[in-house]
């Protein structure tokens, strides 16, 4: 499986598993970078980002998402950090 493929089932797996699909009008997408690199803790902020969840005000949903999502990032990806340009080809 392709750094892409991981990738795009990392997404299906927070949106379809756990629900953090995005608010409709944002998506994970529309905040990755072009390059660089792209840790499990930046993933799960920009989930976050994309759902509109503030950790201000959802301090105990953001921390468990969170910590799901990079876990999950982990898990499917099989690395803690991969080159973002991998996931655009």
């Amino acid at each position: 499986m392709t750094t892409k493929e991981r990738f795009e089932k990392l997404v299906y797996d927070a949106c379809v598993i756990y629900g953090n699909c995005g608010t409709g009008d944002t998506h994970i997408y529309d905040f990755l970078p072009k390059a660089g690199t792209l840790t499990a803790d930046e993933f799960a902020r920009l989930m976050l980002k994309a759902e509109k969840m503030p950790r201000w005000r959802y301090e105990k949903q953001y921390l468990e998402n969170y910590d799901w999502c990079a876990a999950r990032f982990r898990k499917t990806m099989k690395v803690d950090r991969i080159e973002v340009s991998e996931i655009w080809d």
